[in-house]
This record gives structure tokens, C-alpha cells and sequence, in this order.
């Protein structure tokens, strides 16, 4: 990835040297981000990704910019500006390298990227979000979002997932006003949502006939299931004992996320 002489103190000229696998002296095609930073790549790799890049790259394509580095009169390879910044077009291009991955440090990286991968329809970056998204400790911080993400996009193990940690990290009864909405809304379905509530609502009453329970178990009948403290330290109001009573329905909704009804 270049950058043009007149920008070296601007965003992009930090972006430039994000990545040397998109700044390959020998490529054939340039994109030029939004704020003006050159990724220098090839054709192939783009038409291999991207049904809409292949598509884009089949029509005739502007000539290349006078290269000033060359002592001889040359052209760069031929350029195509597009509407995002630097930052993200670094983030979504690389993982079309062979070898790299996907590499998101926030949710407005986890946006933008997901906002372009949709646009070009680049399946093995979505890929590879979602298989992030799984692991990634932005899920503890920000589940109610990764919930609402996954959901538009029709990932149900990521909405599953999701949906367990918003019962043990998110507080409905306490947010108010703004707090009850994010951006990540405005792409899921309203049903979504009621069913994150009716979810929340089974998790509560399985808690509760877990509490009900607990007071004749013996410790061959109970078995250790830590995962679910959290869950059921709601509506226990403090530590929960490691041994619980946990019967059939109440072990699939508390540790796997769903007693099987649908979520997205």
C-alpha cells in the first residue's frame, strides 16, 4: 500500500504501512480508499473474493496515474477510488491474503468491515467475522450488540452464544431512556428482540425452579455446572453454591443457550 506525496500527515499515511501484503510493487489494479490511501494488489485476488469486484474489474478501466518516482515516463497500474477510508479497507482486504485473518479491535471495526463485506459480497471475509465474533473478548463487553449483529446477518450459533452472555452481563430492569437502544437495532428484526426478552424470561423461571430444587439435593443426584453462576446469581441475589439441582430443560436453557425455540 502507497501513499500520494501530498498526504503524509494525514490518517491515511499511517494506514500505508498497515500491511505490506497489499503493496505489491508488481500489482495490476490500485484501490484507493476514501481518504487517499493506495492499496496496490491484483486483479485475480479481487475477482476470486468478490463476485462484485470481478464484475467491476471486467469493464474497461481508467489508465494509470504519471508515476513521479520513475526516471522513465510510466503509469501506475490503473486506480479505482471507493467510498471507504483507509482503516477499513486495510481491515477487509487483508484477509483475503492467504495466511491472514481477521483482525477487529472494536465494534466500529466490526461495523465497517461487516457494512463492506455485505457491499461486496466478499463471503470468505464474512467468514471469518463470524468465526471472530465467536471468540473474540469483545463478546463479554458488548453482547446485547454481537447479539443484534448476528442476528441480521442469520448467524444462529453466534446469536445463541450472544444471547447467553447479554442474560449474565446485561441488566435489563436498570437500563433506561437511551440505554435500551443500539445502532445494531436498526438491522435487526424487532422479533429478534421480543425473542431475547421471552429468552431472558425462560432463563428467569428455569433459575428460579433451580432454586426451588436446591434444597433436597444430595451430592450424587447434583453435578457441578459452573458455567451457569452467572446466570442464576440473578435472581439468587449473591454467590450461587458450585453444586446445583439442574433438570432437563433447565440444563438447556441455562448452558446452552436455548431450550431449542427459535432466537433470531
Amino acid at each position: 500500500m502507497s501513499m500520494p506525496n501530498h498526504q503524509p500527515d494525514s490518517e491515511a499515511a499511517t494506514v500505508a504501512h498497515a500491511g505490506p501484503s497489499i503493496d505489491a510493487a508488481d500489482a495490476d489494479i490500485i484501490l484507493r480508499s476514501s481518504d487517499g490511501a493506495n492499496f496496490r494488489t491484483y486483479k485475480f485476488i479481487l475477482s476470486f473474493v468478490s463476485p462484485v469486484f470481478r464484475t467491476m474489474l471486467s469493464l474497461p478501466q481508467p489508465p494509470g496515474e504519471a508515476a513521479p518516482s520513475s526516471p522513465l515516463p510510466s503509469l501506475t497500474p490503473p486506480i479505482i477510488t471507493l467510498q471507504e477510508d483507509g482503516h477499513t479497507l486495510n481491515k477487509l482486504l487483508t484477509p483475503c491474503y492467504p495466511g491472514y485473518g481477521v483482525s477487529l479491535d472494536s465494534l466500529d471495526d466490526l461495523r465497517a468491515v461487516l457494512r463492506a463485506a455485505d457491499k461486496y459480497d466478499i463471503q470468505s471475509v464474512l467468514d471469518s467475522v463470524r468465526e471472530w465474533m465467536v471468540i473474540s473478548p469483545l463478546l463479554q463487553i458488548n453482547p446485547l450488540h454481537f447479539y443484534m449483529i448476528s442476528c441480521a446477518q442469520g448467524w444462529e450459533a453466534v446469536a445463541r452464544l450472544s444471547a447467553t452472555k447479554v442474560i449474565e452481563t446485561v441488566d435489563f430492569c436498570r437500563l433506561e431512556g437511551a440505554q435500551r437502544y443500539i445502532p445494531e437495532m436498526e438491522d435487526a428484526s424487532a422479533g429478534a428482540y421480543h425473542r431475547l426478552l421471552e429468552y431472558r424470561t425462560r432463563c428467569g423461571a428455569a433459575a428460579q425452579r433451580v432454586l426451588e430444587y436446591y434444597n433436597w439435593y444430595d451430592e450424587k443426584t447434583f453435578r457441578q455446572l459452573s458455567e451457569c453462576d452467572g446466570l442464576i446469581s440473578q435472581y439468587w441475589g449473591g454467590a450461587v453454591p458450585a453444586a446445583l439441582c439442574i433438570h432437563g430443560d433447565e440444563v438447556q436453557i441455562l448452558r446452552h443457550g436455548s431450550d431449542g425455540s427459535r432466537l433470531m
